[in-house]
């Protein structure tokens, strides 16, 4: 029809959610969990098959002796660049969940392995307390500056790991360590907090015309060596694929639940785009930075490795409903004059039924970037 609205769409990471696709922190968690010999060896591939008589192994692009070089890839020395990453860009979103503690743990008890019932009845067995009758509210207070966000010690359920841990000292260690995990991240993402405001607001008033008082820029700042960084080895070194029965002991099931917390934690604020933006530009530098360049190198490629095994059987994926199919429904009313994407798989190619062309904002896991010829390269052409 000649009337119809002309319109141009553009999907980010959540359009693909609906299909079970990974987005956000637990996208980066799944990519830090993943063994990285496989794409070690196919780097090493690479580098070997380069010709020592090229333009690329002559002109100190690479450093000598390129081949005989070890490779490196990211691990728990990046924990830190990670974790200062996260508690300053998604301290908000950590906060709100420590504030919604009980409501994010019911969430995640609703596809766990036992109910909610279940596992506060277990609490009672053991402790030979109701669930939710003792809370530390009144006996555990953070510090007035912090005051607006005390209501973790509120909480039923972190309550009921105090009392555990209060309880059953020996029995409860793993359920303490990650405990003070939590307490580790909540205190780094309200020190960030706090720090941020006091660089904000250094002085109530100052001469106007004075510049000295300008060029005092965030003087404080957090030290993030240890916040954070248990945990997320916690996270990443763990399996997660354990599951809890009824019939396990009480302590089984609410370390069980704990590391769930955790990962979930995590996996809803994990940042780690502030190190990939550090090390990108070592892309560029492999004969003064072979290390950072190789960490970057070999990351690229498990990224690309992981977001082409999450489509597995795209046919079960498509079947589901989601953004794409909405689209084609859009199609029948209206002309979509353009489809962008910051995704990297081509499943949105797969079910738009019109035709269209699609924008990929970021690239495409189906296309290389060739930094020292400036180009890129489709993968079907790649050597």
């Amino acid at each position: 029809m000649a009337n119809k609205k002309k319109i141009g769409l553009f999907f980010g990471a959540g359009a693909e959610m609906g299909y079970g696709l990974p987005s956000g922190g637990k996208f980066a968690l799944d990519i830090f969990k993943m063994p990285k010999q496989e794409d070690k060896d196919y780097f090493s591939k690479m580098i070997n098959k380069i010709d020592l008589q090229s333009q690329i192994a002559t002109s100190n692009w690479l450093p000598a002796d390129f081949k005989d070089k070890r490779l490196f890839v990211f691990g728990k020395g990046n924990f830190e660049d990670i974790i200062s990453s996260s508690l300053e860009n998604r301290r908000d979103s950590i906060l709100g969940f420590f504030d919604n503690f009980d409501r994010n743990v019911s969430h995640i008890l609703a596809n766990w392995d036992i109910d909610e019932q279940q596992l506060q009845r277990s609490f009672t067995e053991k402790t030979q307390l109701d669930f939710g009758e003792k809370l530390y509210s009144q006996v555990a207070v953070l510090n007035d500056k912090f005051a607006k966000h005390s209501s973790i010690f509120s909480s039923e359920y972190f309550s009921a790991f105090l009392k555990l841990i209060e309880m059953f000292p020996k029995e409860a260690n793993r359920i303490s360590i990650i405990s003070t995990c939590f307490l580790e991240f909540l205190i780094g993402s309200l020190g960030e907090d706090l720090v941020s405001d006091l660089n904000q607001q250094l002085f109530k008033k100052t001469p106007p015309k004075i510049e000295i008082f300008d060029n005092l820029a965030n003087p404080f700042s957090l030290n993030y060596s240890a916040t954070g960084q248990n945990g997320l080895a916690i996270v990443l070194d763990e399996d997660d694929k354990k599951t809890v029965k009824t019939t396990d002991t009480t302590m089984t099931i609410f370390n069980k639940l704990a590391k769930d917390i955790l990962s979930n934690l995590y996996a809803q604020n994990l940042d780690y785009q502030s190190l990939i933006d550090s090390h990108f530009r070592y892309l560029y530098k492999p004969s003064s930075e072979w290390a950072k360049f190789t960490r970057i190198s070999i990351f690229l490629y498990s990224v690309r490795r992981y977001i082409i095994s999450q489509l597995g059987d795209v046919k079960t994926i498509r079947a589901r409903s989601g953004f794409y199919q909405d689209t084609n429904d859009i199609a029948e009313r209206c002309d979509i004059k353009a489809v962008g994407t910051t995704n990297y798989n081509n499943l949105i190619s797969q079910i738009l039924s019109q035709g269209q062309k699609i924008y990929k904002l970021n690239g495409s896991v189906d296309d290389f970037y060739d930094p020292y010829k400036n180009t890129i390269v489709s993968a079907s052409k790649k050597k």
